[in-house]
């Protein structure tokens, strides 16, 4: 797939900005003191709003100290950037760049400055004299001149607080270990090998050496591998993959076929806890003819789990059946069909699979599958059931146990946002990511437990909360080399933009991401999908339908959570009303409204019958779903020839709308109030009142009911968009006709009233 980062370029920052200059002897490579720090921007796109690049940050902490070298490793590839990153050695050739000037500080050098350079480039970014002395071959006297002649050319730095030295900034030593001749800086990772063993130094800080240095067939150097891949597996998955494929490189070829299964195995597996997928489904061949029957079901559950997690919920579904039908008494593979029939609503086969209901964690993984099964069909008491149990289980687990349990914290989640409980799902996306964070590092399971908590955020109208959210997803993807969540992280940005700024930012992004993603995969069908629905809200029906016909068979999970409520909320004047022709308009409306019906998410409230927003909406921290909510209100009131009620409905929406500082939802509403307003019957008189004798407009009437409960002028002023002395003139003229002389009288005069009541005020 092609790279999706914008291409960086480079301006000066503010005089404000500079560095303070730095005393002492400095390399040509440090900058010039007092000069202006560069700082690489992303391009923009077409819209006013920027993609989140992983790519501009990494390559801002990589070069902090050496920002002229900014230009050109923004030419390096994805993988090599974090190959720099993540050992703080580059293998390959730096692209030409400023390291003319190192290499002139090099030839300048003598022979044993040089040496004792190149070997602590090799040995760590904290080097002891002791070691750099003995892979020398030089006595401490001499190697400690040649550290202080490297500290007055301003190459290495001495550590105040112990024996120890390191460069000036990381790029440095991954610079000058790339210009050691290839020869000597193989030698010298081997001579590392040996100096650090003699020490004692556990296998994680061997390892980076044996792989630059070790032979093909050496057994030894395959333990050590192997011996620090288990070490650093639960925390850094990605330094244990580097480690595990340079075993299975150096391991003998055909001679030992158990310890090439086992080396396999653990590969998969922290593939798998580091995000590397496409590596896990290239093992799956080879797996597939070693493992035994069971190891294999362990597999293949990890393999559906991987699929979905990419987005061919499909796909997943298809290869769990199949496996299932060939192992049907496999636990796992039970549970994980459950959670994947879940996502359809499908009640029955859930409770099928989930039973006999598992013990210990795994009841977890069971009652969340439960759980989101009922919010999608719509069986609140089996939702209310499996939500109580699953909350007495995340009571009694420990952070480790719930960090391997990402899975059932997105079926939980996702089953809380379903039935509007967006507070209770922040609040376990919030303990699910500090116990990733804390039990066992980062991993995979992070970009997707970001951009949940990014929709959460979005639903309560936190954009920057959301925006940030989508920022931490997206490099989480990015350290893990994962195409699909960085893209689906993209797509919370741009729904961040719809919904806070209107569908023409939204869409330029969303055409970015799909002109990116990988032609029929998961990604490139998702933004296909939000595509139509911003096209359709463009008012360009022809775009949307064309977009809608490429996709493939319908899949109910194409679009995410809010694109749906951003579809059908407010339902668009042009679709219902100025028919084109040829139906396009009306077919491109039933379409979207279809995908969203489809997608079994909720916020379609439009689509329900009731006249008032679903109670568990008012209360569920959602602001924009409850607008949303209102708005669907209005619009069946107003069908019902309630023109009064459906402008309160419109009123209360506005107020939402406000709060949550959106500048798009702001706009639909005005247009709505308007169109109200011009539908509205004015100075029509309703029949005489049975106890005044008084003929009330249809508009003294709505002042009278207000009055009835209690709400002062100027809120009655703010609900009928009108001003405060309007309002004194519709009292005056009720007064004189019903002949009271107070509001008190009037309220008296009027209880009892059988007409219809406005519904409560905001916040009542």
């Amino acid at each position: 797939m092609p790279r999706s980062s914008p291409t960086l370029t480079v301006r000066p920052v503010p005089s404000a900005r500079r560095r303070a200059p730095v005393s002492g002897p400095r390399s040509p490579l440090a900058h010039a003191p007092g000069a202006d720090l560069p700082v690489a921007t992303p391009v923009r796109n077409t819209s006013s709003v920027e993609l989140p690049d992983p790519r501009h940050a990494l390559l801002l902490r990589l070069t902090e100290s050496a920002p002229e070298w900014l230009t050109p490793l923004s030419g390096l590839s994805d993988e090599e950037l974090r190959e720099l990153a993540g050992t703080g050695l580059f293998s390959g050739r730096f692209p030409a760049g400023p390291d003319a000037a190192l290499r002139r500080e090099l030839v300048a050098l003598a022979d044993l400055p040089l040496r004792v350079l190149h070997s602590a480039a090799v040995l760590g970014p904290v080097c002891a004299p002791t070691h750099l002395a003995t892979m020398v071959e030089a006595t401490a006297h001499r190697t400690l001149a040649a550290l202080d002649d490297l500290v007055a050319r301003g190459l290495l730095h001495a550590d105040p607080a112990e024996p120890a030295f390191h460069f000036r900034y990381p790029l440095l030593r991954a610079l000058v270990h790339a210009l050691t001749p290839p020869g000597r800086r193989i030698a010298a990772h081997a001579r590392a090998v040996e100096v650090l063993r003699a020490d004692g130094a556990p296998a994680t800080e061997i390892a980076p050496h044996l792989v630059r240095s070790a032979a093909p067939g050496d057994l030894a150097a395959v333990a050590t591998l192997r011996a620090a891949a288990d070490t650093t597996a639960a925390t850094e998955p990605a330094q244990a993959v580097r480690w595990l494929r340079a075993a299975r490189r150096i391991a003998p070829t055909g001679r030992e076929p158990e310890l090439d299964r086992a080396l396999t195995a653990s590969l998969h597996q922290a593939a798998d806890r580091a995000g590397e997928y496409r590596l896990c489904r290239a093992l799956l061949p080879c797996l597939r003819d070693s493992a035994t029957p069971a190891r294999w079901c362990d597999i293949a559950v990890v393999h559906a789990r991987q699929e979905r997690a990419e987005g061919r919920r499909r796909e997943a579904r298809r290869f769990a059946e199949r496996e299932l039908s060939r192992f049907p008494g496999h636990p796992p593979m039970r549970r994980l069909l459950a959670s994947l029939a879940a996502a359809d609503g499908e009640l029955a086969l859930v409770r099928e699979l989930l039973d006999p209901l598992p013990d210990g964690a795994a009841a977890l993984d069971a009652h969340a599958a439960l759980a989101l099964a009922g919010a999608v069909a719509g069986d609140r008491r089996t939702l209310h059931t499996a939500t109580e149990q699953a909350g007495a289980l995340l009571a009694v687990l420990d952070d480790t146990a719930l960090a391997e349990r990402s899975a059932a914290v997105h079926d939980l989640v996702r089953a809380w946002c379903r039935a509007g409980r967006w507070d209770a799902a922040h609040r376990l996306l919030v303990r699910a990511l500090w116990a990733l964070d804390h039990s066992t590092g980062p991993s995979a399971a992070s970009a997707d437990l970001f951009l949940a908590q990014g929709y959460v955020h979005l639903a309560a109208g936190r954009w920057d909360a959301a925006e940030h959210a989508a920022h931490r997803s997206r490099d989480a993807a990015f350290a893990s080399g994962r195409c699909e969540p960085a893209g689906r992280a993209g797509l919370l940005t741009a729904a961040v933009a719809g919904w806070r700024d209107g569908p023409a930012p939204a869409a330029a992004l969303v055409e970015h991401i799909v002109r990116e993603a990988e032609p029929g995969g998961g990604l490139w069908q998702t933004g296909t999908a939000v595509l139509a629905v911003l096209r359709f809200r463009q008012d360009r029906p022809e775009e949307c339908l064309r977009l809608l016909d490429t996709l493939p068979e319908p899949d109910a999970g194409l679009l995410p959570p809010l694109w749906c409520a951003y579809a059908l909320t407010p339902a668009p004047e042009t679709a219902r009303g100025k028919t084109a022709s040829d139906g396009r308009r009306e077919r491109a409306w039933a379409a979207v409204i279809q995908a969203a019906r489809d997608s079994g998410y909720p916020v379609a409230w439009g689509l329900r019958p009731a006249d008032r927003p679903p109670a568990a909406v008012q209360h569920s921290g959602a602001p924009l779903l409850e607008c949303c909510a209102r708005l669907a209100a209005a619009d069946r009131l107003a069908a019902d020839g309630r023109p009064a009620e459906a402008a309160d409905e419109v009123g209360r929406a506005k107020a939402f709308a406000e709060a949550a500082q959106s500048a798009w939802l702001h706009r639909l509403l005005v247009d709505r109030q308007r169109a109200l307003g011009a539908r509205r019957p004015r100075g029509t008189p309703e029949r005489a009142d049975d106890r005044t004798g008084a003929a009330l407009t249809g508009r003294e009437r709505e002042v009278v009911r207000m009055v009835c409960r209690g709400m002062a002028n100027r809120d009655i002023a703010e609900v009928l968009f009108v001003s405060v002395k309007t309002v004194e003139a519709h009292l005056t003229r009720i007064f004189r006709k019903t002949g009271v002389g107070s509001r008190t009288a009037l309220a008296g005069a009027f209880a009892g009233d059988d007409r219809p009541a406005l519904p409560p005020a905001a916040g009542a």
